[in-house]
């Protein structure tokens, strides 16, 4: 497992973003994250606006949080099929991932 530093520059959906991500020795990458171990609704759907909002809102309370990344367990990458990267996002004792279930606006996916 891999921890980083980065910035939100758009939250496409309740569990997608795009950030740019500080790798070290002064190197910034920008780059798309799923979000590991749950599926939000879909943005289309009722819920998938009240999602991405609850992230949008997550991101300027935590503006310092890290990003653990995990591996895919189906192809033991850090990628997942459409090359997101999957990640947890943590601030202290605030983790996003877990919210969003506990919230009613994701669901548990997988076994990342």
């Amino acid at each position: 497992m891999h921890d980083y530093y980065a910035t939100i520059v758009k939250v496409t959906d309740g569990d997608t973003v795009k950030a740019v991500v500080d790798v070290g020795l002064d190197t910034l990458r920008k780059t798309t994250f799923r979000f590991s171990g749950i599926n939000a609704f879909e943005i289309r759907t009722p819920l998938g606006p009240v999602a991405r909002q609850f992230v949008i809102d997550w991101f300027a309370k935590h503006p310092n949080f890290i990003i653990y990344t995990v591996k895919d367990s189906s192809n033991n990458d850090r990628t997942e099929k459409y090359g997101r990267y999957l990640g947890t996002f943590i601030d202290g004792d605030s983790n996003l991932n877990e919210l969003l279930i506990d919230s009613g606006l994701a669901v548990h996916y997988g076994t990342t």
